[in-house]
């Protein structure tokens, strides 16, 4: 698998029509939640860089509710609204940005840590 296989493989949506955003008369590419997700990553990253921390149990916390509301839809069949979509979507994503650049953040301490010892 490419890099570029792999990477449309994570991005992929659905793209159920009536589960997508309509902005100014356009319906989005993807759907409501995997949109919110992208956007609470993108906002994660950009915080991350700025300085704000969350405590990882939080990070993880914020990812529940949107495997409650996929739950309820999918066993239950009650379905969810693109609000409520976009605002778990947004949670999930935002949550998961600060778990990824809390690990990378790691990483990139121990590489360091590691460097200098040796140049030491």
């Amino acid at each position: 698998m490419t890099g570029k296989d792999f990477m449309l493989r994570m991005m992929s949506c659905h793209k159920i029509p009536e589960r997508c955003l309509v902005v100014a008369g356009r319906r989005m590419p993807v759907c409501a939640r995997c949109f919110g997700s992208y956007l609470g990553h993108a906002a994660a990253v950009v915080l991350f860089l700025f300085g704000v921390r969350i405590h990882w149990a939080l990070g993880l916390a914020l990812v529940l509710p949107m495997g409650v509301d996929w739950g309820i839809q999918r066993w239950f069949g009650i379905m969810s609204t693109n609000a409520r979509r976009l605002v778990t979507g947004l949670m999930a994503g935002f949550g998961l940005g600060m778990e990824y650049m809390w690990g990378i953040s790691w990483v990139v301490n121990v590489i360091i840590v590691t460097i200098k010892g040796v140049l030491l």
